[in-house]
């Protein structure tokens, strides 16, 4: 039992008498969930009482969001501009 165990530690050190390093085991699954996390993350929006949002999917308009808070675009696709609320109602009225 006892040369198994010197066999096995033996095994594990290298020509320069240190053990050599692994990953640990779930390391893909961990950084996977962590870039995951980054898109998610990256993909939120927060608005303040006094703006809107516009975004636009490949460069044209597909949502003006005027609700404040918490809010989520589509990854990759979707660009958000913010704006105050005064600056979007005068680019408006000069529409007219």
């Amino acid at each position: 039992m006892i040369k198994d165990l010197d066999h096995i530690s033996n095994t594990q050190q290298n020509k320069g008498g240190k053990k050599s390093w692994r990953p640990p085991k779930y390391a893909g699954i961990i950084i996977g969930i962590m870039i995951i996390l980054a898109i998610i993350l990256s993909n939120l929006y927060i608005l303040e009482p006094n703006q809107y949002a516009i975004v636009k999917e490949f460069g044209k308009i597909v949502k003006v969001v005027e609700e404040e808070g918490l809010h989520f675009k589509m990854p990759f696709t979707q660009t958000l501009s913010i704006l105050p609320k005064m600056s979007y109602s005068m680019m408006f009225l000069q529409q007219r």
